[in-house]
């Protein structure tokens, strides 16, 4: 069980990383962008929401989490108005 998790986990993290190189490579995200930074900041938004709405029954990390994660896109995006203007 613990190795089936592990991996998914990092398929998820790779394909969130890779997806950044691809937006890097197509000029939507600044060039010196840590793109491996970026993946593991979005992904531990979402991972923390969802433990927060497992563990605690609060819902409302989603919302904190889209708001962080389109937070972050807009600290690196070369292209504001590419992205939503809320959540």
């Amino acid at each position: 069980m613990h190795d089936a998790l592990a991996g998914a986990r990092t398929d998820w993290l790779a394909h969130v990383e890779r997806t950044a190189v691809e937006a890097r490579q197509a000029g939507e995200i600044a060039e010196g962008t840590d793109v491996s930074q970026l993946a593991f900041e979005l992904v531990a938004f979402l991972e923390m929401a969802n433990a927060e709405s497992m563990l605690h029954n609060e819902f409302t990390s989603y919302d904190k989490a889209a708001r962080a994660v389109l937070g972050r896109l807009r600290a690196v995006t070369t292209d504001a108005s590419s992205l939503p203007d809320s959540p």
